[in-house]
């Protein structure tokens, strides 16, 4: 499984409906798509709730997107993620590839 985030944002009231129900409404609803909710944070700032979750494939996070909006009134942004030693390994292998072409002076 992939890990993603999802970003939330309360849109049109969406807020006075926040509970620990609804959070496990959309535990379940994730489950139902084939996917596992990893935890939920709430934040300040451009985002009101970010959550990681794990999914097969791109297909299933947007359904389960779909189906959180639905569920939350919330718009929510999925985003796929990485682990970082992943992208330092592939990042190093990138750049030391004499098949990519380099454009521009990178020192």
């Amino acid at each position: 499984m992939d890990t993603y985030f999802m970003f939330g944002k309360y849109q049109n009231g969406s807020v006075k409906d926040a509970s620990s129900d609804r959070t496990n409404k959309c535990k379940e609803i994730t489950n139902q798509y084939g996917g596992e909710f990893v935890n939920c944070w709430a934040l300040m700032g451009e985002w009101d709730i970010i959550c990681q979750v794990n999914f097969p494939n791109n297909e299933t996070a947007m359904k389960c997107a779909v189906a959180w909006n639905k569920c939350t009134g919330m718009d929510w942004k999925t985003s796929p993620a990485v682990n970082v030693n992943n992208y330092d390994e592939f990042a190093n292998e990138v750049w030391n590839e004499d098949s990519v072409p380099t454009y521009f002076n990178v020192n």
